[in-house]
């Protein structure tokens, strides 16, 4: 009882140390870019279509690394030494944008940050915690994911109040120190130490009783399937569509009229949200299955961002935060957990690499798309109308992905 205790305690410690890598990234790396956007363009002279391009440039370079990242997650042992290197070149590529005096400059630290996150971000975090919890790595997966939303409610505020005192590249000088606090303890002390106390990925049971280690379904396989490709196109409408909105949602409201400081709160509360809704996600999938959050998550998305074609009013603001703060987990939460439910745990971080690109690119372009759109017309109210139809049509590549894992299980789970 005792030692079952133990094991517990140390897999919320890894939990913990999880939150604390996805508050860094993609927290402070990603969530933050909005409050960057204005004050990067003015000073630089440049279109917010340039500055958008740069987080496009970040996420499309995380689609090469990341298969490799998820490779070197399934084979290698000292997984931290890694992440060290990781996250020291991505520190120093944050301090080094607050030394850009051009595009040209900004766009290649972007390129090296999207290069070296991933060895500390969503993939990394979805192979501790696997190893870890059985039947309830959602509800532990999900606790995890709210660190990015918590970086967002507490340090907006705080680069927020940076940037408009003294400039953006103190925001990210500040940025590196506080990317690093959060990471190099995290892995030193925490995942160094207990990673591999518990590793016993292919002998944990399922609830259905078969053992993960009896899937036949080799990687390349996988990748053969229509689970698989219909999962990774749903997985990049989604990322597109609430990247999108998220990170032109204060530059939107400074356009309608909201000051500066109004729209960040309102971007910072709306991050907070996001924190219960990752837990919301994580305990729904495990109690109410895949179809209903699936339908529930999608409901919330489309309904904030009509919402957001009418925020001339504060009240509807405030309904945008509430319902696209507790759906924005879509974008991050379902996308370990159904790779894992479809395809079991063997080559569970490899096929996790290959299949976290569509949502890479989902983010890469949404955030791009929505500069370009805004550029080209002049407003942010057709990009919203096209984001709605993008979430309508991942919820049905869903439930096609859905139908095909049903018709497939005796496949995928066969002795």
């Amino acid at each position: 009882m005792k030692k079952d205790k133990r094991k517990e305690f140390l897999g919320w410690i890894i939990v913990a140390g999880c939150f604390l890598l996805y508050a860094a990234s993609p927290g402070l790396i990603i969530n933050m870019a909005s409050i960057f956007f204005k004050s990067v363009c003015e000073d630089l002279k440049v279109d917010r279509v340039d500055v958008s391009f740069a987080y496009t440039l970040l996420s499309l370079s995380q689609l090469i690394t990341a298969p490799i990242i998820g490779h070197l997650m399934a084979t290698q042992k000292k997984i931290w030494v890694l992440m060290i290197m990781g996250v020291s070149v991505v520190a120093a590529s944050i301090f080094g944008l607050s030394l850009t005096s051009s595009m040209s400059m900004f766009y290649f630290f972007s390129v090296v940050i999207g290069l070296f996150h991933g060895l500390a971000s969503s993939t990394a975090i979805s192979y501790f915690i696997s190893n870890w919890f059985g039947d309830h790595w959602s509800f532990a997966y999900g606790v995890a994911l709210t660190g990015s939303g918590f970086a967002s409610l507490m340090l907006s505020p705080v680069l927020g109040k940076i940037i408009e005192n003294y400039s953006w590249r103190a925001g990210y000088r500040a940025s590196a120190i506080i990317y690093m606090i959060m990471t190099v303890p995290v892995i030193v002390g925490i995942l160094r130490k207990y990673s591999s106390k518990n590793d016993n990925q292919n002998k944990k049971i399922d609830s259905d009783g078969k053992a993960f280690a009896n899937n036949k379904l080799i990687r390349s396989e996988v990748f053969k399937t229509t689970t698989f490709w219909f999962l990774f196109v749903a997985s990049f409408c989604t990322s597109m569509s609430c990247m999108g909105t998220q990170q032109h949602f204060v530059p939107y409201l400074t356009d309608i009229g909201y000051s500066a400081s109004d729209a960040t709160l309102f971007f910072s509360l709306m991050m907070g949200i996001m924190i219960f809704g990752k837990i919301l996600l994580g305990v729904l999938f495990e109690k109410k299955g895949i179809c209903y959050t699936l339908i529930f998550g999608f409901c919330l998305i489309i309904s904030a961002i009509f919402a957001l074609l009418h925020a001339e009013k504060t009240f509807v603001v405030w309904i945008f935060i509430v319902f696209f703060g507790l759906g924005n987990a879509m974008q991050t939460v379902p996308l370990a957990i159904l790779v894992r439910t479809y395809f079991g745990r063997k080559n569970f971080t490899a096929v996790q690499g290959v299949a976290i690109i569509g949502q890479n690119l989902g983010m890469a372009l949404g955030t791009t798309v929505s500069g370009v759109a805004f550029d080209l017309i002049g407003s942010y109210l057709f990009i919203w109308k096209l984001y709605i139809v993008l979430c309508a049509l991942a919820l049905l590549f869903h439930m096609g992905t859905y139908l095909c894992y049903k018709r497939d299980k005796w496949l995928l789970n066969s002795p």
